[in-house]
């Protein structure tokens, strides 16, 4: 039995830590937060239960680093990201945060999990760099390869300087506000959920609501769960026996029709068991492009140069027709037409089997709603830091000047802390999205939700 707090992970484990200058300002801060939380629990918790887990720094470069109780220090003191040469900066310039270095080593490891902590900086050359770029080839490797990633997001407090930006490479300062980490798991889709659903338990459960979020991306996105069939008789057809028992007939509704009237409404519903993963998933179906294809079969007695037995009749299309398609309910009109149009033979035992498919996905809008309000593009950095300067020269006066020796009213510090809730969000967060999103529209196709078996005859 695992540890509690343990992920039952079943593989090997690579820890990837963003040591780049920019996270600096999530150790800096007064008393417990988010950020050191998962730290103290990732480590921890992935060494009881990998079968066997390396570390990785990434900043300027990926370099090993040994899993040990030192380390384990390390990573909650600003020591950890700062460089030799001591600059603040490590990840200005586009590609210098080794980040899709980390991805593309991810990728090229299928059985590992790996687990990447960083504050998601991409330049825009990356993000944007075409169906050639590097980034784009790495992402579709992962996910060609029917590996799945989660995207953690998570706000914790920040005091230091934002280095993360487009158009400022000296960065800015953020006093006592807020900005998203991410917990970003690749793998096999079962160890990446399990490791999830453990760190939701483990350290995001107590968080305030809207603090965390979670992107799901994976190639084949469809949940496993069912859909609720109903049927409903429509005048001039009624329940009937049709079917000896020796035919396979589960859950198989069985009705006779009217000649001139009749004909019935099939209903598919979402079963409400919409967990917190599938809920997150970035690309989902697009049901309203939902279709049917359904195979005609009738009972042949043999006589009048007919087979004995089930024959397939594919002279009678347009028996099944979609009326409504929505995100979680379709209905499927059966017999549209009068049945006496069709040519079908009275007193005929019939069976109509139906599989209904879903050609297309389309961005899951809860999924880009929160990344779009998480991050930003260039066009509104100067927007964005205007605002924060206003916000700092706001906190400065509210303070006493820097060596005086009046004490501030705790009442100010309060105000001046609180107040003004800044959250610095993530550059390039709904392009890497949308990135992700389309690699994923691009190689799916249709796949099969549900099947459904109608016998019938005419009266």
């Amino acid at each position: 039995m695992l540890p509690r707090g343990a992920v039952d992970i079943g593989g090997p484990v690579h820890l990837y830590l963003d040591g780049s200058g920019s996270m600096r300002g999530f150790v800096t801060v007064r008393g417990e937060s988010p950020y050191l939380e998962a730290l103290r629990f990732l480590p921890q918790s992935l060494a009881r239960s990998a079968i066997g887990m390396q570390v990785f720094r990434f900043a300027t470069g990926i370099e090993p680093r040994p899993h040990s109780g030192k380390l384990e220090a390390e990573i909650l003191s600003d020591g950890f990201y700062r460089t030799q040469a001591g600059g603040s900066n490590t990840q200005v310039s586009a590609g210098a945060t080794h980040l899709h270095e980390v991805l593309r080593r991810a990728a090229s490891e299928s059985d590992t999990t790996s687990v990447i902590v960083s504050d998601l900086f991409l330049s825009a050359a990356e993000v944007h760099g075409g169906d050639s770029g590097p980034l784009r080839k790495t992402l579709a490797d992962i996910l060609h390869k029917d590996l799945t990633v989660a995207i953690i997001g998570v706000q914790a407090p920040f005091n230091g300087r934002v280095f993360d930006l487009a158009t400022t490479p000296s960065g800015v300062q953020l006093t006592n506000g807020f900005r998203p980490f991410y917990v970003l798991l690749v793998g096999p889709d079962a160890r990446v959920r399990s490791m999830y659903d453990t760190l939701r338990s483990e350290v995001l459960e107590g968080m305030p609501a809207g603090s965390h979020h979670l992107a799901v991306y994976s190639r084949r996105p469809l949940p496993k769960r069912g859909w609720v069939q109903r049927i409903d008789l429509r005048d001039g057809a009624a329940t009937a026996s049709l079917l000896s028992k020796d035919v396979p007939h589960t859950a198989v509704e069985q009705i006779a029709i009217g000649r001139r009237a009749g004909g019935a409404e099939v209903t598919l519903e979402q079963e409400d068991t919409k967990t917190g993963w599938d809920a997150a998933q970035a690309a989902v179906p697009d049901i309203t492009q939902a279709s049917a294809k359904s195979t005609l079969h009738f009972f042949g007695d043999g006589r009048h140069g007919c087979e004995n037995g089930w024959v397939e009749d594919d002279d009678h299309p347009g028996l099944l027709r979609l009326t409504q398609g929505k995100t979680d309910r379709l209905s499927f009109d059966v017999f549209p037409q009068p049945a006496a149009t069709y040519g079908l033979r009275p007193k005929v035992p019939y069976t109509l089997d139906a599989a209904v498919m879903i050609p297309a996905l389309q961005p899951a809008p809860p999924v880009r709603h929160w990344i779009q309000e998480w991050g930003y593009d260039a066009s509104q950095e100067k927007a964005l830091l205007d605002r924060l300067a206003q916000r700092e020269k706001k906190l400065t006066t509210r303070l006493p000047a820097k060596g005086s020796k009046a004490a501030p009213e705790p009442e100010k510090v309060e105000a001046a802390e609180s107040a003004d809730r800044f959250l610095f969000p993530t550059l390039n967060l709904l392009s890497l999205n949308d990135l992700m999103v389309r690699i994923i529209r691009d190689n799916y196709s249709a796949e099969r939700i549900h099947a459904f078996r109608i016998a019938f005859k005419l009266d």
